[in-house]
């Protein structure tokens, strides 16, 4: 039987690798930027980000559908695998190559193209690497899958440890990614095969074109979630310049690090319910014990991570140190502003896990457009005047779009019941732990000593209002 004890392990074995290794890489990462100057590494983000936007073009929704149908029906494996595998690579060459066009129409330099091509070629191998991970998840090899999802990062943090050491520039830093991305990639096959047995990949057109047909609401989530996720930085650049721009989009970056430090968290625990949900497609009542489960343990990690934020987020920007006090002060704000953003996401992204995995893409689909449009309208018209932190306040609004969008379909028209009552709970307990830590701030101790007695709180008031129950059966 699988207990919610059980469902618990497995998300804090993958949840305790990323916090090492992935906390270390965004501390480094703060170095690499402070090393490498707001203009170089703006140009960066900017880049990276306008590759983002694309990425659905690297993958078409393949990795979600693989996820969703081998949980389900794990006996098709080695009929879909050989064209699923051929697809991702294929999809992953023509990528890069297409988005060369992309950068030339924009009006990118040749050496600013040439870096585009290196960081699509870069998104191109980490899917296939997704890929791979999402056949661990659809088998439910949640333990396996949570050492492959640090692999690449724990690679490259030695490999930058090496060039900081040296001599780091921005060619050597995107070829330090591309290298460690491979190396997983290499890895992560090997260790597939052995659970598998060896598929090598082969073309079938006809299986292709019928697996890109399914896989095609996924695809277009995926468009769409990239755009949401990227365009401020992409627009930010556009709108501002290349000078103003590229410096904006770095400060922006220092602070969205975080966010995607901490929604990590999310990213990590959030493929093992979809996994979970789309084994028991049309189990109402198992759906509703898995998502009231799930619900707190997306939610709390936030709930504390916002509070350290608000009180305490300058202190997450210490390797700053060639910023100007005007930098770091744009940087902050946007840390607080995001962490709103992070809040939200906590309490409601394992909505969105539900129904993507659930066979309600096309609604989510939509839901997604209007706050990318949101998104984009409110930039075009805040961006010119208050710059990286008009951004920051549009990811907050399209963010809230989208959860109050989430509850009011699964409410009214799913059979799957939210757990209003726990809500309740998490924002009791929200309440009285910001309540609690903002008294704590006001007292002499050191930030530290705070911050370990409000966690203490917090887990208090978890146990002290029920709000997580490891015994009771999730299946």
């Amino acid at each position: 039987m699988f207990t919610r004890r059980n469902l618990f392990e497995n998300i804090g074995l993958a949840v305790i690798l990323n916090l090492v290794v992935k906390s270390a890489w965004i501390l480094v990462n703060n170095v690499v930027q402070d090393r490498l100057g707001h203009g170089a590494f703006g140009t960066f983000m900017a880049l990276y980000s306008l590759g983002f936007l694309f990425l659905a073009l690297s993958d078409l929704g393949i990795n979600q559908y693989s996820t969703k149908t081998l949980a389900s029906q794990p006996q098709l494996l080695k009929r879909l695998f050989p064209t699923l595998f051929s697809l991702k690579i294929v999809l992953s060459i023509i990528y890069p190559v297409f988005m060369l066009g992309v950068g030339y129409v924009l009006g990118y330099n040749s050496d600013q193209i040439t870096y585009l091509f290196l960081l699509c070629l870069l998104h191109g191998i980490v899917q296939i690497n997704f890929f791979f991970r999402a056949n661990f998840q659809a088998f439910q090899k949640f333990r396996l899958d949570a050492f492959a999802s640090v692999f690449d990062r724990a690679i490259l943090l030695g490999i930058v440890a090496f060039l900081l050491l040296t001599e780091i520039d921005l060619n050597s830093y995107i070829l330090a990614n591309i290298l460690s991305v491979a190396v997983t990639m290499i890895i992560l096959y090997i260790l597939l095969t052995r659970q598998i047995g060896f598929i090598a990949p082969r073309w079938n057109g006809r299986q292709a074109r019928d697996l890109l047909k399914r896989s095609f609401p996924f695809a277009i989530i995926t468009v769409l979630y990239s755009i949401n996720d990227k365009v401020d930085q992409v627009m930010l650049e556009r709108l501002l310049g290349p000078d103003e721009g590229a410096l904006q989009t770095s400060l922006y970056a220092g602070a969205y690090r975080w966010v995607d430090a901490v929604m990590m968290y999310l990213w990590t625990v959030l493929p093992i319910f979809f996994a979970k949900f789309a084994r028991h497609i049309g189990e109402e009542k198992k759906l509703s014990r898995l998502l009231a489960f799930g619900q707190p343990l997306a939610a709390v990690p936030m709930i504390f991570t916002g509070g350290f934020v608000f009180l305490y987020g300058e202190k997450l920007l210490w390797l700053f140190k060639s910023s100007t006090e005007a930098e770091l002060m744009v940087m902050d704000s946007c840390l607080h502003i995001l962490f709103i953003a992070v809040v939200i996401n906590g309490f409601f992204a394992i909505y969105s896990t539900l129904l993507t995995s659930t066979n309600h893409e096309r609604f989510v689909s939509w839901m997604i457009a209007g706050s990318i449009l949101i998104n984009v309208s409110l930039n075009f018209i805040f961006i010119p005047e208050f710059k990286a932190i008009a951004s920051a306040w549009t990811t907050v609004v399209s963010y809230a779009f989208l959860s109050l969008s989430y509850l009011y379909y699964i409410q009214f028209r799913m059979k799957v019941r939210i757990p209003f009552l726990q809500l309740g709970k998490l924002l009791a307990m929200a309440t009285l732990f910001g309540g609690a830590y903002y008294a704590l701030s006001l007292t002499d101790l050191k930030w530290y000593l705070t911050t370990g007695i409000a966690a203490m709180v917090l887990v208090g008031l978890t146990f002290a209002l029920r709000v997580v129950r490891l015994k009771q059966n999730v299946e």
